[in-house]
């Protein structure tokens, strides 16, 4: 039977500071060196004397191990202040193993009960901690365990790879045709004059419906920057406007298919944002800072959409942007870009195969992220069974 023991009797909590080490940090995936990390940020120039060292194959209490268990650490390096580091003090101890039940959730509901603080970055006091009882096998199942959960948990990884590969390789996709729509090079696109836009649409900037007008309950909604995303649209911020004017209300009302842009912060990670409404996004009334783009009648309201998320029209404007913390698209910089515009049959028909090939790619995505779900949960139900003997890892069959 497997016996279980006070973590105070398994670890030792260590204080080692001062001492001349890379910074690292503490996250779900374990103990990592910062300088490894993308978009790694910090200054030479911090005091680290209070940072704590942490070496291989201690394990770190950081300020969301309330959320994803203990980080088992594969460096040596420094962790702050705020975290507590915890090195075995037995032979007992097979750090593969732990670096499994640190994750498990019978583990992660006993540290959030333990937590303290703002969801955020909630601290768990080692005093209590080191009450909490674990099960300990022998150290050969230890091993057995974590050698089991090592090879299952990375077929899982696997098979999401290759799963996020295909994600890549349609969004890729996507956007190279996209780009070859703005460069002119599309199939269907070779001859075709560039004008500019200016002379095929009309550019209207949302009004500035004032402020004091605004609700949050009650009115006629407006589409504000926060509401426009990339191909889509988002509600879960509304502001609705309480007052009333014919001539405002007719000349800034939205209609199911029309193209709005962003003009603060134009550029997101995923892209451009700009979009064509639905049904869903209406009734609505355009407020500043959002910019509708309206056809003139050479030009495909779908097509229009599609061209200027192509990363030419990005090139040519992004060091036009004005704004320092915010960057700012206006409507003269809109209209001047050169917009490739075959005949109307054409148009229609490169919109149409991007609208294909953006759904195909949407539905792709969602089902990654169902995956995604469903993988966690497996890997979560696996590491618990594992580490709590629920089965022998001896004659468990692998994971497909």
């Amino acid at each position: 039977m497997t016996r279980t023991v006070r973590a105070r009797f398994l670890f030792d909590r260590r204080e080692v500071r001062g001492v001349n080490a890379p910074l690292a940090s503490a996250t779900k995936d374990g103990v990592s060196l910062r300088s490894d990390a993308e978009n790694a940020v910090w200054n030479p120039g911090d005091d680290v004397s209070l940072y704590k060292l942490v070496e291989p194959d201690d394990f770190v209490i950081g300020l969301r191990s309330f959320q994803h268990g203990l980080a088992r650490s594969q460096v040596r390096g420094l962790v702050s202040p705020a975290y507590t580091v915890l090195r075995a003090r037995t032979k007992d101890v097979v750090p593969g193993y732990f670096a499994f039940y640190f994750r498990s959730a019978p583990l992660i509901a006993a540290l959030d009960n333990l937590s303290q603080g703002i969801r955020q970055g909630r601290t768990i006091p080692y005093e209590p901690f080191s009450d909490l009882r674990f099960p300990v096998p022998s150290g050969e199942e230890q091993c057995r365990i974590a050698a089991f959960l090592d090879d299952q948990t990375l077929r899982l990884d696997r098979a999401l790879a290759l799963r996020q590969q295909q994600v890549d390789m349609l969004e890729a996709r996507l956007q190279s045709t996209i780009d070859s729509l703005g460069a002119g090079i599309h199939r269907s696109l070779v001859g075709a004059p560039r004008i500019k836009a200016g002379h095929l649409i009309r550019v209207l900037p949302g009004y500035a419906f004032p402020s004091s007008d605004f609700s949050t309950t009650t009115g006629q909604r407006l589409l504000r920057g926060i509401n426009v995303g990339v191909r889509s649209t988002s509600w879960n911020e509304v502001v609705y406007w309480t007052g009333h004017d014919p001539d405002v209300e007719r000349r800034f009302s939205l209609q199911v298919g029309s193209v709005v842009m962003g003009m603060d912060r134009p550029w997101i990670g995923a892209g451009l944002r700009i979009t064509r409404l639905t049904e869903e996004d209406l009734p609505a009334l355009l407020l500043q800072r959002v910019a509708h783009l309206i056809p003139g009648p050479r030009v495909d309201a779908a097509y229009m959409c599609w061209a200027f998320q192509a990363r030419r029209f990005r090139t040519e404007v992004e060091g036009q942007l004005t704004g320092l913390s915010v960057p700012h698209l206006s409507g003269e910089q809109i209209s001047a870009y050169r917009l490739p515009i075959p005949d109307m049959p054409t148009q229609e028909r490169v919109a149409t195969e991007l609208d294909d090939l953006a759904s195909a790619t949407a539905s792709a995505r969602a089902a990654l992220a169902r995956s995604q779900a469903l993988l966690m949960e497996r890997k979560q139900t696996l590491i618990t069974a594992a580490v709590t003997g629920q089965f022998d890892v001896t004659t468990a069959r692998a994971v497909a």
